[in-house]
C-alpha cells in the first residue's frame, strides 16, 4: 500500500535531483549564450526547472517535518495500476523524444500522436489520421515561421 508521505517524499527528492541536474548540466549543454540582444534562451528552461527544483524542495522539507509531528498518514488516491500507465505513458513519450531525433520533428510527431490516440483507445484510422498529420505541420510552421526557433 502506498501512503502520501512516503510518496510526496520520493516525488520530491526525484524532483529535486532532476531539477538539479536540468539546471546545471543539461539546460546549460542544450542552450547558447546569446549574446545578442534580448532575453539568453536559457533564462525561460532555467527559471522553469528552479520554481519546479523550489517547490520540490519546500514539499520535502513539508512532508519531512510532518513525519516528525507522527501525523497520521493518508493512503495514496492513486492505486499501483495507474502508477504503471504513468510510467508506461511517460516511457512512451520518450521512445517519442527518440522517434524525434531520428526520424526529425514531422515524422517522429506524426508517430508519437498516432501511437498515443492508439493507446488510448482511438481506433478510427481517419480520425487517427486527420488529428496526428497535421498537429506537428502546424506546430513546426508556428515555431518556424512565426518565432524562428529550429527544430530537429
Amino acid at each position: 500500500k502506498v501512503v502520501m508521505k512516503k510518496a510526496d517524499i520520493i516525488t520530491a527528492l526525484f524532483l529535486l535531483v532532476t531539477g538539479l541536474v536540468m539546471i546545471f548540466v543539461i539546460i546549460p549543454a542544450q542552450t547558447y549564450p546569446g549574446e545578442e540582444y534580448g532575453v539568453p534562451p536559457a533564462t525561460v528552461p532555467t527559471t522553469a526547472m528552479a520554481i519546479v527544483t523550489l517547490m520540490a524542495g519546500i514539499l520535502l522539507v513539508q512532508r519531512l517535518l510532518d513525519q516528525r509531528k507522527n501525523i497520521k498518514d493518508t493512503p495514496s488516491p492513486i492505486n499501483r495500476l495507474q502508477w504503471l500507465h504513468i510510467t508506461g505513458l511517460t516511457t512512451l513519450l520518450f521512445f517519442g523524444l527518440a522517434a524525434i531525433r531520428f526520424l526529425h520533428f514531422i515524422p517522429g510527431g506524426i508517430l508519437i500522436l498516432a501511437v498515443l490516440m492508439f493507446i488510448t483507445g482511438q481506433r478510427k484510422v481517419l480520425t487517427i489520421i486527420l488529428v496526428s498529420v497535421p498537429i506537428p505541420f502546424l506546430i513546426y510552421a508556428a515555431l518556424w515561421y512565426g518565432l524562428r526557433i529550429p527544430l530537429p
